[in-house]
Parts: structure tokens; sequence; C-alpha cells
């Protein structure tokens, strides 16, 4: 929305200004359903193909023309596809390199994932919102807040679309580690807990040649992170066992505990849980680092952390439970866990808390 076009701002038309500043929120939905459906009906495949016009598109994907014509110029509009219009001639529209590597099933940092969790889950439960409102993702029988209650199968669908998160959160974690004086340059041993794809275990490991990690997950998950080390030439250096971390020993003696996107799947208990178990496992001069939507301890909506964080309280709620917690949460755990906060790092729309032991040993 052209917001220059509003007339200033007065009490007469107050409302009005409101409405549409809250209309282009609520026509926001447009855009996931426009990106879906060409998900959905092929459209993104058949244009990593070449460049083609809307008839051919159409004919391509047995879709009506007009369909067709419609879904690329809104596809156009999101600057997601290139359009080139000569006169007397039918546009011809492309896929962008970066879109392509984005939309392609198999990339790395394919988002085809999330659409497909979204097509399959999160947009029924968008759709009970208010049910999920109404009962606070609290269990009616034990009236305790739930832990997320996303299965293994969605969750397949939905980890390896967030591996895009992962490169700029490790360039922030290596400028972290450069801050706290803490040396990559020796053999470190990472435990990488609910890994998802590994990505982000797998990323420091071709990094730094003298590391090895050890994935946790399900066998679901495990089996998708096995594979990917192999295809990010690490797979020599990275082993992933199959394990419930609730009931299982973690083992000991780890440098660095990776906890990516893991606490906002929990309940508060659930939390400190889980901080308690990082902090039996870290070695006596290692680091655990969290990285997820760390809100701070005021309801500013300054940063685009804490907007995201949020934002993505209510995504958990919608789902099935789970939370956004502020660094006065934080602290709390890491104090039960016999940990202490070192430094809290920005990521596009993460926050990465780096933690050690509380003790008198200095960082190696």
């Amino acid at each position: 929305m052209d917001t220059t076009s509003l007339p200033p701002a007065a009490a007469a038309d107050a409302a009005s200004r409101r409405a549409h500043l809250l209309y282009e929120q609520l026509v926001s939905l447009w855009t996931p359903a426009v990106i879906e459906a060409a998900h959905d009906v092929g459209l993104f495949s058949a244009l990593s193909r070449g460049p083609a016009t809307s008839d051919e598109l159409a004919a391509a994907l047995s879709v009506h023309p007009r369909g067709a014509r419609i879904l690329l110029d809104a596809l156009f509009a999101c600057d997601l596809v290139e359009c080139d219009e000569q006169p007397g001639c039918a546009p011809i529209y492309t896929l962008p390199e970066d879109v392509k590597a984005c939309v392609e099933p198999l990339g790395l940092f394919s988002l085809a994932g999330k659409m497909l969790y979204d097509r399959r889950f999160a947009w029924d439960a968008w759709r009970n919102f208010a049910t999920a409102v109404r009962e606070g993702g609290v269990d009616q029988s034990s009236k305790q807040c739930r832990q997320n209650q996303i299965s293994p199968e969605e969750y397949r669908f939905l980890t390896r679309g967030i591996n895009f998160f992962a490169p700029p959160i490790i360039h922030a974690l290596g400028e972290g580690l450069a801050k706290i004086g803490w040396s990559t340059r020796r053999a470190i041993s990472v435990l990488d807990v609910g890994c998802g794809t590994g990505i982000y275990s797998q990323l420091l490991l071709q990094r730094h040649a003298t590391w090895r990690a050890v994935g946790m997950d399900c066998e679901t998950m495990a089996a998708l992170a096995r594979a990917q080390s192999a295809e990010l030439g690490v797979e020599d250096r990275f082993s992933c066992r199959a394990s419930d971390l609730w009931r299982l020993p973690w083992g000991g003696d780890f440098d660095l505990i990776l906890l990516c996107n893991m606490f906002h799947l929990q309940s508060p208990d659930g939390a400190a849980r889980l901080m308690k178990l990082a902090g039996e496992a870290v070695s006596t001069a290692g680091i655990v680092c969290v990285i997820d939507q760390i809100r701070d301890e005021h309801r500013h909506v300054d940063t685009a952390q804490n907007r995201f964080a949020l934002m993505f309280a209510a995504s958990m709620l919608a789902t099935g439970g789970g939370d956004t917690y502020t660094l006065e949460q934080y602290d709390e755990w890491l104090r039960d866990a016999g940990l202490e906060r070192l430094i809290v790092l920005p990521a596009p729309m993460h926050r990465i808390l780096i933690a050690r032991r509380r003790s008198l040993y200095p960082l190696r």
C-alpha cells in the first residue's frame, strides 16, 4: 500500500487510516496462498526448466490459461518471477536463480518442505486459532502447558524447509565465539540436540576441519541428518543417533552443546529440564549455545527479534503448544542448571545465547 497517498492523520479520519493499515495486514495471506498454489500445480518446477509464456505453462501443467496468467502475474507482483513483455509478443516469465534455489524440492535451502507443512497442517491450525486461544495451549486434564504436539511426520516436512535459518546464525555464532575468546582452533566435540537435518553442526564442521559432531533426534530425522551430512561432505565427522533425549543419556564432556529451535517447543517445565540436561553434558570449560526466538525482558517491538518472537508464540499456540521465552526466564533456567549467560547475539529472526558453567575455570 502507498501510505504516502493517505491524507495527514486527523481525528476525523484516524479510523479510515487505521483500516487501510489493518487491511494491508489482513490481505497478507494472499502472498503465501499464491506461492503455495504455484508449488501445488508444479509451476515452479516447470519454470525451473526455462522461460515460458503463460499459455505454454498452462498447457504443460494442464491448468486453465486464465488461471496460469493470473497466478504468474501475482508471482510477478510478489517479485518472485521476472516478466519480459515485448510489443506484439506474449509475455515471457522467468524464474530467477535465487528463487529457484528456494523452491526446488531438493535444494539445501528449499522452502518446499515449509510449503508442504503449511498445506497439510498449518493452514487448518491457523483456521482454528480462536479455539487454541480459548484453551490457552493447556492440557485440559492436567491443566499444564503443553509442549508442542508436532508429529515426527509433520516435522519431517518442516525441518528441511527451515535450513535457510542456519548460515547467518553460524556466521554470527563465529563472531560471538571470537568476542568471548573461545578458541576454535582445536579439536571440538559438538552435541547437536534435536538436530533435525543437522544443518547447524554440519555447517560448523565445514568451517572447522578438526571438529566432530554428534546429532540426536528421532529415527526419521536421524536418517535425514546422516544423508545431508554426506551432501555437505562432512559425513566422516558427523554421526547421528536416534534416541529419546528425555529418556536416554546424552553422554558428557562435550565442548559445545547446540540447542537450536528446541526451547520454543517446550513448556516452561520442559525448558528447565532441557537446560539441566545440557548443564550435565557440557564439559567443564565448554559452552552451551541456545538458538531460538528469545525475547528481551520487556514486550518492546523495537527489534525484529522481539516482533518475530511475539508472533512466533502465536504460531506455537496455533499448532499445538510451546511458547517463546524471555532472557529473564532463560537466566533462571541457566542458574538452576549450574550455568551462566555469557553473551546474546542477534540473528535475522533469532537470538543466540551462549552460556558456560558457573565456575572459576577460564574459557579455553
